[in-house]
């Protein structure tokens, strides 16, 4: 993690009021001496108010779908009513991350823009929520539960501690990882053996392993990557020819 992803993840933490004590203290501390941390910290609090609003719009509108279904005890996937928060706060900081630097970025800083454009969690299709069920205390369960809810720290820890790890395990850490801007360890799962001859996450470990060199702003890793999956004709195949042409445009 660099300054500037080690600053956001700081700012944010003070905004969330996980800080006690002389930790918080140091950062009130920068916040009072350096205006640069200060502006940070003020543009990350409108950018955070901003997605609470507008996720608590989607999340109503899903709600009231949810419950005035024509079948009552029809079973709803809960994955819908906290997507948006995962989601959104992997795109607060990818846009925070763009946004707080200096003026007059080169093209590797749009590369590591077009991250935070493409990238979306993969849906829990392992263990999926529903309301309604007895909840599982299992630590599968909650790695998945944590998941869905956007909660990839908690999510990397219960799926870190689970074994025996299949094939599916470690794609899901691998997105975890990717959500948190770690990309080298994102790309040591995506290319975990397994993989490569798992039908259901092959064609999804081999985009998202893609996207991650657009975190290392690594245009030509990603690239090479991309045209294979553009070639293959299966249902990433568009996204990473539409992902090729941006990043052409960027020579």
């Amino acid at each position: 993690m660099n300054q500037e992803e080690d600053d956001i993840m700081w700012a944010d933490r003070y905004l969330q009021k996980e800080l006690d004590g002389s930790v918080r203290g140091e950062i009130e501390n920068r916040i009072s001496n350096e205006p640069a941390f200060r502006k940070l910290v003020e543009d990350l609090k409108i950018l955070r108010q901003g997605i609470r609003e507008n996720t608590r719009t989607d999340l109503k509108a899903i709600l009231d779908q949810a419950e005035t279904g024509t079948n009552a005890s029809k079973k709803v996937g809960m994955k819908g009513l906290y997507w948006p928060l995962g989601v959104a706060a992997v795109i607060l900081v990818m846009t925070v991350l763009y946004l707080w630097r200096p003026s007059g970025g080169d093209s590797s800083d749009k590369v590591l823009a077009l991250f935070g454009e493409v990238f979306e969690p993969y849906p829990n299709i392992v263990m999926p929520l529903e309301r309604g069920t007895v909840s599982d205390s299992g630590t599968l369960a909650l790695a998945y539960r944590a998941y869905e809810a956007g909660s990839f720290d908690k999510a990397l820890i219960l799926f870190e501690q689970y074994e025996p790890k299949e094939a599916s395990l470690h794609f899901y850490l691998g997105v975890c990882y990717l959500a948190k801007g770690e990309s080298l360890k994102a790309r040591q799962n995506f290319e975990y053996p397994g993989l490569d001859h798992d039908t259901q996450f092959a064609e999804q470990a081999e985009w998202y392993e893609a996207i991650s060199f657009l975190l290392d702003k690594d245009k030509v890793h990603s690239t090479e990557i991309l045209e294979r999956v553009a070639s293959r004709g299966n249902a990433y195949s568009e996204k990473a020819g539409q992902l090729l042409l941006k990043l052409k445009s960027f020579e």
